[in-house]
């Protein structure tokens, strides 16, 4: 009896230690790896639980969420399948949270979807920025204004004759001479160097660009107001009626009618 105890007990450990390595190894898969699809498939035995009970939309906002990991780690090499992914978890999850009526879940997942989008647009401007290296300019030099030279007056020479001075009739004002401020030529301003991205960085761009759009999408659409019950089923009979083709009076058309045949 011990024997078959220990026996069960040693196949049972082994059948849980598997699956545990496997969740274990397959944890931080990334899309595009070998173990990538044995996560999504280990994902797949939640849902199968679930069903279609109110957990279920709980369950696919937790798996959107892990969606948008994945992706933000991806989009760091310039890789786009990430985003994909996530794409696909969005509206997954969009359309199986319309087909409850949990408020919490959808303002959760409302919430969650903005910060995706904060996030995108932040990764977006890192891997294409506007300018790299700001404007530098060189300094403004002082003005130093030009201090004119002054000349000196010639000495008389030794022996040589004197002329006797003239007397002036009228003195002449000296006129100043005008000052000439030299000033600095303007500072140079060299041109902002825009780096352009890889075409990878392009592509990438362009996809989170229409992620957020899908993302934008989805949030008004979860926000619109709900149809009542009573309305959708008065619109819905609307549209049987109007689908209902007018039956003719075979009476009224036949030729022989009212008439006894001889």
């Amino acid at each position: 009896m011990s024997r078959i105890i220990g026996f069960l007990s040693a196949f049972l450990a082994l059948f849980l230690f598997v699956p545990t390595i496997t969740v274990l190894a397959t944890w931080n898969a990334l899309p595009g790896e070998s173990l990538y699809p044995v996560k999504r498939g280990l994902e797949e035995i939640p849902r199968l639980v679930f069903g279609g009970s109110p957990l279920a939309a709980s369950y696919e906002v937790t798996l959107t969420n892990r969606r948008f990991g994945e992706a933000e780690t991806l989009i760091a090499s310039d890789n786009t399948a990430g985003l994909t992914e996530l794409q696909t978890a969005i509206s997954v999850t969009a359309e199986k949270i319309q087909g409850t009526d949990d408020p919490a879940v959808k303002q959760q997942f409302i919430s969650n979807l903005a910060v995706y989008n904060q996030k995108l647009e932040e990764k977006k401007q890192e891997i294409a920025p506007q300018s790299d290296v700001p404007p530098v300019g060189i300094p403004n030099q002082p003005v130093t204004p030009a201090i004119p030279a002054q000349i000196a007056a010639p000495s008389p020479i030794s022996g040589a004759p004197t002329t006797p001075a003239i007397p002036a009739t009228s003195a002449v004002p000296a006129q100043p001479v005008p000052i000439t401020p030299t000033v600095a030529p303007p500072p140079v301003q060299p041109p902002p160097v825009v780096t352009t991205p890889s075409p990878a960085a392009e592509a990438t761009v362009v996809t989170i660009t229409q992620t957020q759009k899908e993302i934008t999408q989805t949030i008004k659409d979860l926000e619109k107001p709900a149809e009542n019950k009573e309305e959708k089923d008065k619109n819905s009979g609307k549209k049987e009626e109007n689908k209902k083709p007018e039956k003719k009076d075979n009476r009224e058309s036949s030729p022989n009618n009212g008439k006894r045949s001889d």
